[in-house]
């Protein structure tokens, strides 16, 4: 019996996640467990480091499937002898200088062209429903979650926007969305939507704060910790899947103890150490570059 995690930050990080949490319950029980997921990553990377595990390890109906989604609006690509290459979210730091540029022969008039939003929104939708669709025909108990409601923002669009565009209704990101409907949802709820992860300004200053390291240099870096800490996943594991042994318990609060001081280092957390195959390579593409 065998439980593999795939996601983004939300699932791997500098401290046990949700799945990591999962997959020290389900150990307890007689499975093996492994994670696959990496912080800043995309639905490309998800979905190809998924279909990657299973072509090594052909999954089966007893095994569980730990599944979050990402962000819509992030692009994956893999550079043979450099990696996995997955710096998030676009950005006017991620996306460059906004000037022109020809690719595979379209001339694109700076980068925001290229990073179409609909046409992220149509490539995950797709990768979803297809993965979801497949894992149901080989029969793993799946469970699932979002980073965010993907409806999130897009209920408050006005039809007056296919008003403008009536060649095409699904030009609409609502529209293409709602038309997937129940071949993108999840067996849980959006993960940081129902952990209330607003980033109003109340949230983020009732939030500890996190440094990369005790470097003076680095100090401009202190921000609200923007991921959710052990125990709030725990009450998200407890609300939606299942309840948690002693024993995990246990782990969730010697790893919440860490956030008892006014700024925590991630380099001081020992969770790359005391994991004991955190570090391991899972599948050919695994660049093993983790926080």
């Amino acid at each position: 019996m065998r439980v593999f995690a795939f996601g983004c930050s939300l699932t791997q990080y500098f401290y046990p996640t949700w799945a990591d949490i999962l997959i020290h319950e389900y150990e307890q029980k007689g499975y093996q467990g492994s994670n696959w997921a990496k912080s800043g990553v995309g639905n490309q990377y998800i979905n190809s480091r998924l279909w990657e595990a299973n072509a090594v390890h052909k999954f089966n109906k007893d095994d569980i499937i730990l599944l979050q989604w990402s962000s819509f609006f992030r692009e994956d690509r893999y550079h043979m002898g450099e990696g996995w290459h997955a710096p998030g979210n676009f950005s006017n730091i991620t996306m460059g200088s906004g000037e022109g540029f020809v690719l595979n022969n379209f001339h694109y008039p700076n980068s925001w062209k290229w990073a179409d939003l609909m046409h992220c929104v149509m490539r995950d939708c797709a990768i979803m429903s297809a993965t979801h669709k497949a894992l149901e025909f080989i029969g793993c108990n799946v469970i699932s979650t979002h980073f965010r409601d993907p409806m999130e923002g897009w209920h408050e669009q006005s039809p007056k926007f296919n008003q403008q565009n009536e060649r095409l209704e699904l030009e609409d990101i609502r529209a293409v969305l709602e038309s997937y409907g129940e071949d993108i949802a999840t067996t849980c709820p959006a993960l940081l939507t129902d952990l209330g992860f607003d980033m109003s300004e109340q949230w983020l200053a009732s939030r500890p704060k996190t440094l990369p390291n005790k470097n003076q240099e680095n100090e401009y870096k202190l921000q609200p910790e923007m991921h959710p800490l052990p125990v709030e996943s725990a009450t998200f594991i407890e609300n939606h899947i299942e309840k948690l042994s002693s024993k995990t318990t246990d782990f969730v609060n010697n790893w919440q103890s860490y956030f008892n001081t006014s700024i925590v280092y991630q380099d001081n957390l020992p969770w790359n150490t005391q994991r004991h195959n955190y570090m391991d390579k899972h599948g050919w593409s695994d660049d093993i570059r983790r926080p």
